[in-house]
């Protein structure tokens, strides 16, 4: 059996990225010849927009040629309920119905309840003595205490615990696969007892803290899941640091890497460090005027200039041309050279008349 994976597509229209996303996963779920597509929760944002939308999706299942297994997340709470009828393949494990038999694989559902780790760790329990003979996956929507919880790991949801489990815990449950949800950063696949725990991450970027290519998760029985790009709206940071000393017209630098972003991507740039605008004929009025000409041009979403400075009255005065002199003469490595240059224009910004 081929299964692939998502969670958090947080649905809100017919006619947006996320809409345009999910299509995609469902393309790349018919063209990688999926028997299931799994849904680990989140498929909508809110309970209205499940309500709004669930006649076209209706539809969009119906075209898939496989099953369709899904959990309710946290956002789904009164969107998917049980007994709720998304087509005739499609399986919602919830309330009294936590189990779909497919192809000699067993699906056992723990949505998502608002409960602490303690009662979490019940559910999942109750779930392990739903376990038949053969292959058995878990989907599971909730937050694995396991991963480092870095800035933007569950969309804007911080702060609190989410079903919270441990991998430990998960691992004596004895499912080959937990598909889980929740956690948008990336996908992400860890040994689990004797099999696998995944989070397939955001196919599409929910907030600007998700960035780089989204996935999904393709599971071949018997093998570790493995990440599938999806060609979807994501955003990519470009994070460019300028120096005086810089072989490059500063403009052609910043064209160079917008130019070479992922073209379905949006930029979140940040342009910092010191740069020598005198050296290239140009005026900082002019510099930001060439910034907005080029972010016009591309797909750029924001930018963050404040820690870029034009150095020009301090790299262009003797006193910084002498010590750039000594500096070049040393026996230190490039990189270590940079890192004098930038001290040593620090520190002459906050020495008056350093010139």
């Amino acid at each position: 059996m081929r299964i692939l994976h998502t969670a958090d597509v947080h649905l809100r229209s017919a006619r947006d990225e996320r809409w345009e996303a999910f299509g995609v996963v469902l393309d790349v779920a018919a063209r990688e010849h999926a028997d299931v597509l799994a849904i680990a929760g989140d498929l909508f944002d809110r309970d209205v927009d499940a309500h709004a939308l669930k006649t076209e999706l209706r539809r969009r299942f119906e075209r898939f040629p496989g099953q369709v297994v899904l959990i309710p997340g946290n956002h789904d709470d009164g969107g998917i309920r049980p007994g709720d009828f998304f087509g005739a393949n499609v399986r919602v494990l919830a309330g009294g119905d936590l189990v779909a038999d497919i192809g000699g694989v067993r699906f056992v559902g723990v949505p998502f309840e608002d409960v602490g780790a303690d009662e979490t760790l019940r559910r999942l329990r109750d779930a392990a003595k739903l376990r038949a003979e053969g292959p058995n996956v878990l989907l599971f929507h909730g937050e694995l205490l396991d991963v480092s919880p870095l800035g933007g790991a569950y969309g804007d949801e911080e702060g609190r615990d989410y079903m919270p489990a441990r991998l430990a815990d998960l691992g004596d449950l004895g499912f080959d696969y937990v598909l889980a949800g929740h956690f948008h950063r990336a996908h992400d696949v860890r040994a689990c007892g004797r099999g696998y725990f995944v989070y397939s991450g955001s196919p599409v970027s929910i907030t600007r803290r998700e960035t780089g290519c989204r996935h999904a998760s393709l599971v071949c029985m018997g093998s570790a899941p493995e990440p599938v790009p999806l060609d979807t709206h994501h955003y990519q940071a470009i994070d460019v640091r300028l120096a005086p000393n810089d072989a490059e017209h500063p403009l052609a630098r910043i064209e160079r890497e917008l130019g070479a972003a992922d073209r379905r991507a949006r930029a979140l740039v940040s342009i910092r460090g010191f740069t020598d605008l005198e050296r290239w004929g140009l005026r900082e009025n002019e510099f930001h005027a060439g910034l907005k000409e080029l972010f016009a041009r591309f797909n750029v979403e924001a930018l963050d200039a404040g820690e870029c400075l034009d150095v020009s009255g301090i790299v262009e005065g003797d006193l910084f041309r002498r010590f750039a002199a000594r500096i070049e003469d040393s026996a230190l490595p490039e990189d270590e050279r940079a890192l004098v240059r930038e001290m040593a224009i620090r520190a002459m910004m906050e020495v008056p008349g350093a010139r």
